[in-house]
């Protein structure tokens, strides 16, 4: 079960990753190509600060949607192999946030989410609330945690409907 555990592991940080990189994408994209003027009344209205924290709000939420997809999708699917159980995906999908989150936690100043292009661009959707908190480490730890949390009970309804789904002979 170790071989399978580290596999599903690297499977989530990657899919993590790719997620977290995808969705800051998208919505910049979207704010800058679709929604340019709204953006600018947004921006001479509220600020920049208000558009910066709505487009890492909506990046945060299309990342939470494209993850939960695809662990409520790994738990319902009919599947020949042995199905993971919830306390196992919820162990790998956690040990693979850590490891996408401790080099942010290292490298971002805390008072301070802009000061690396680098980092921004990874860990855009998870720096929503550093203007609430006032510490990019605590946002980044806090938006982490909530998307673990949804990635397992998508996962944890999933496996349930399968196995129902199962019990009943479908």
């Amino acid at each position: 079960m170790d071989k399978k555990l580290a596999l599903q592991s690297f499977l989530s940080l990657l899919l993590i990753f790719f997620c977290s990189v995808v969705s800051g994408f998208l919505i910049i994209m979207l704010f800058g190509m679709a929604f340019t003027e709204s953006a600018k009344e947004l921006k001479a209205s509220n600020g920049e600060e208000f558009v910066q924290n709505l487009m890492m709000g909506l990046s945060f939420c299309l990342f939470v949607v494209i993850t939960v997809t695809a662990a409520y999708k790994r738990g319902r699917r009919r599947t020949k192999k042995e199905k993971v159980p919830s306390d196992i995906f919820f162990k790998f999908s956690s040990a693979a946030m850590v490891v996408f989150i401790i080099p942010a936690l290292i490298l971002a100043k805390p008072f301070d989410p802009t000061f690396s292009k680098e980092l921004m661009a990874v860990y855009f959707p998870f720096m929503f609330l550093t203007n609430a908190f006032k510490v990019t480490q605590l946002s980044l730890l806090f938006s982490a945690f909530l998307a673990t949390a949804a990635q397992y009970g998508a996962y944890r309804l999933g496996f349930y409907r399968w196995e129902k789904r199962e019990k009943s002979g479908y």
